[in-house]
């Protein structure tokens, strides 16, 4: 049996669709209960040289991780 929240992978929703597994309406539904996480994110920029990874990104705060955790938890 496949979980519940796999059936709306984008990967395989229109197999799940045309097997029946899911409805559009379920589809629909499922789609709006879904939280906005615009705005929930660090951007980060990579660069690779001679085979090495350049990360620049800075540490967050512990008010930072706090708050994160605290949005992430709901």
């Amino acid at each position: 049996m496949i979980e519940k929240d796999l059936v709306f992978d984008k990967r395989i929703l229109h197999r799940n669709l045309e097997k029946g597994l899911i409805t559009r309406e379920e589809y629909e539904k499922h789609i709006a209960g879904l939280n906005d996480l615009d705005g929930s994110f660090a951007s980060q920029e990579t660069g690779i040289h001679d085979g090495d990874f350049d990360l620049d990104a800075r540490e967050l705060t512990e008010l930072e991780l706090l708050e994160q955790k605290d949005e992430l938890d709901g």
